[in-house]
């Protein structure tokens, strides 16, 4: 595997770890749900610069998704609200 490539691969599991939803980070059967997590990774790192979660490896990150909570976006970012923490 290529130690720089971003992209994840195993089994049925593809993606982008930075925005993969639990399920797939599991992998467990996805639905829409999932786009909206993934959509959530990327609004979340359009307003704070960086991605919810970040590790030494793709599986690093992929297992914050399923165990643990990102720090709010206002907790980054003085200029967001809290109220659109709710939001993303």
């Amino acid at each position: 595997a290529d130690a720089g490539n971003p992209v994840t691969q195993t089994a049925a599991v593809i993606g982008t770890a930075q925005y993969l939803s639990p399920e797939q980070a599991r992998g467990v059967k996805v639905d829409a749900r999932s786009d909206v997590y993934s959509l959530g990774c990327v609004l979340y790192e359009m307003l704070t610069g960086e991605p919810p979660f970040v590790g030494d490896s793709p599986v690093a990150v992929a297992y914050q998704h399923v165990r643990e909570d990102p720090v709010p976006p206002s907790q980054r970012y003085a200029g967001i609200s809290p109220e659109l923490d709710a939001v993303v």
